[in-house]
């Protein structure tokens, strides 16, 4: 089977979900988690589709602020901004 293509059009749920059953349990490393951005719409896919650790990092306090929010979804998300 080929690997999947992604373009601009993609969303992360669907870019996940052609690589959800790689991730369930593993640690990931999500950087520039900053809300609305991309980084912080990956994470907030990776913690949901099961990711065993989401780690979170950012440039600045402020810019991981508004993703710190995924600790409350996924008990196994922490933050390092």
């Amino acid at each position: 089977m080929p690997p999947p293509s992604f373009d601009a059009h993609t969303t992360a749920e669907q870019a996940v979900t052609e690589i959800a059953k790689s991730i369930v349990g593993k640690t990931v490393i999500v950087t520039g988690a900053s809300l609305g951005g991309l980084g912080g719409e990956t994470a907030r896919v990776l913690a949901k589709a099961g990711a065993g650790l989401v780690i979170l990092a950012g440039r600045s306090e402020e810019k991981c602020v508004g993703v710190r929010s995924l600790p409350g979804r996924n008990p196994r998300c922490i933050s390092k901004c």
